[in-house]
């Protein structure tokens, strides 16, 4: 080993060679990579870009400063859509800014075309969102305007009621003040009273503290709401014997129905005569005429 080698300092011995991977890290980039950018995506964002924001807006909420812009781009989509679907004025009047029930449809299927294009890919949404239900819209405005149509100019549409707008439902506000202002109570009570029968009522106060009372309900088994009806009878066709076959119905009203019997008269009604074997016991504790006479028979 030489002088100089020998009497070097620390500082002055050589230095570690490094890496190549290090020696590539620590190199300074001579320029940052370019980002990487799907020319598919980027032409659907600018497509995107041409929807506007307020599309996805309900008509009634759109902002009166924008309406003038509105107008005009639904204006170009209508016109649109009347040339590539060749769509007759009997569906899509000339007038059609003029009927807001007609504006409501055009817009809300502005709306869902504009969705149904959204996908950056293939899909069968066309198909099934926009041009499956463009079909059933066409089908509904046909006829909306055919009065402007058979005039060939818009018709306004006419009130039939003094001091009310076309279409407007002419609600009796007093009337409606009541409904706001009804009070509707259920009460649970006993379907089985121990007395047999119980009466109900509701009551209420006005403002001045007067007392209201409804009319009184009876309730429970032994109620006679009604009494016992028969429905006159009618002819309900033949039997395989060839007889008339009669027929009615005996309504029980609140209470029940003990025997039911036909009776016939050959004078005009002056005598009646209870018709062998129709007698029929329909109540538990009821029996039929003429049981005791054959048991006593007996």
């Amino acid at each position: 080993m030489s002088a100089q080698e020998q009497g070097a300092t620390p500082e002055e011995a050589p230095k570690a060679t490094t890496s190549l991977w290090d020696t590539l890290s620590a190199a300074e980039p001579e320029a940052e990579a370019q980002q990487y950018e799907d020319a598919a995506v980027s032409e659907a964002e600018e497509d995107m870009g041409d929807v506007p924001p307020w599309l996805a807006t309900r008509w009634r909420d759109l902002p009166e400063e924008s309406m003038g812009e509105i107008w005009a781009w639904l204006r170009g989509w209508v016109d649109w859509l009347v040339v590539a679907h060749r769509i007759p004025q009997d569906e899509i009047p000339a007038c059609w800014f003029r009927h807001q029930d007609i504006v409501e449809e055009l817009w809300a299927a502005a709306g869902a075309e504009a969705q149904a294009w959204e996908a950056t890919t293939p899909t069968m949404m066309p198909m099934t969102a926009w041009h499956f239900h463009l079909r059933m819209m066409r089908d509904r405005l046909k006829g909306w305007a055919k009065e402007c149509v058979a005039n060939k100019g818009h018709v306004p549409a006419r009130s039939y009621v003094p001091g009310w707008g076309p279409g407007t439902l002419p609600v009796d506000e007093a009337d409606w003040a009541a409904h706001l202002a009804e009070v509707r109570d259920v009460q649970p009570v006993d379907a089985e009273p121990e007395d047999g029968i119980a009466m109900w009522r509701m009551c209420a106060t006005d403002e001045s503290g007067t007392v209201v009372r409804s009319e009184a309900v009876e309730i429970g088994t032994a109620a006679r709401l009604s009494p016992v009806k028969i429905l006159g009878p009618a002819r309900r066709g033949t039997s395989s014997e060839g007889s008339i076959l009669l027929g009615a119905t005996v309504e029980a009203g609140g209470g029940a129905i003990g025997s039911t019997w036909w009776e016939s008269s050959v004078d005009g009604g002056s005598t009646w005569e209870t018709a062998p074997g129709s007698e029929v016991r329909r109540g538990p504790d009821e029996s039929v005429a003429g049981d005791d006479d054959d048991e006593d028979e007996g």
